[in-house]
């Protein structure tokens, strides 16, 4: 989403799961509907760098919209569903400290996991990747995606049966040369 979104010169965009939709209303509101959520990515401060080679993006924010949560597209103003409304997470508090990290974050939820579980964690950093495969034209093609905790990155948990709402992460993506280690040898 995040290529065709700055191919295109489009600030915000949502991706939504499957199972899923955003109803808007004539104020401009979504709500999130149906099984899960959906990503909010914002590229208003997003950078590029054309000299780096290869897509990369800096500065982008992601934010992850549960089933029930609202967003006001002209305010930018975010409210949990009713289930989340007094679970708000106290970053401070948190008590895991390993490191987080996806070796596919391109896989089934991945994304939204790694941004629970940084949230859930006293690090302000985790590490996704993500290659092109084994089987594939360019097997040395991959991404580094780094997410951070900033300032402004909050989150919002209900209890039984617990989601997540994870609002303001920053995203970078980088490519990777994963080099040969990917191609058999003949």
């Amino acid at each position: 989403m995040i290529p065709a979104k700055l191919k295109k010169g489009y600030k915000f965009g949502l991706g939504i799961d499957e199972n899923t939709a955003m109803v808007v209303d004539s104020r401009r509101r979504v709500e999130i509907v149906g099984h899960k959520g959906a990503l909010l990515i914002d590229l208003t401060r997003a950078t590029t760098d054309s000299a780096s080679g290869g897509f990369n993006v800096s500065n982008a924010v992601i934010s992850y919209l549960d089933r029930g949560d609202m967003y006001d597209l002209g305010t930018h103003t975010f409210t949990p569903s009713e289930a989340k409304a007094a679970g708000k997470l106290k970053a401070h508090a948190a008590v895991l400290r390993e490191p987080v990290f996806s070796a596919d974050i391109l896989g089934k939820n991945a994304v939204v996991e790694l941004m629970e579980n940084l949230m859930n964690n006293r690090r302000s950093e985790a590490i996704g990747i993500a290659t092109s495969g084994r089987n594939t034209p360019l097997p040395e093609l991959g991404f580094q995606f780094t997410f951070s905790k900033t300032r402004d990155s909050v989150g919002y948990a209900s209890a039984a049966p617990q989601s997540y709402s994870i609002l303001n992460m920053r995203l970078d993506i980088r490519p990777l040369d994963i080099g040969q280690s990917l191609v058999q040898k003949n």
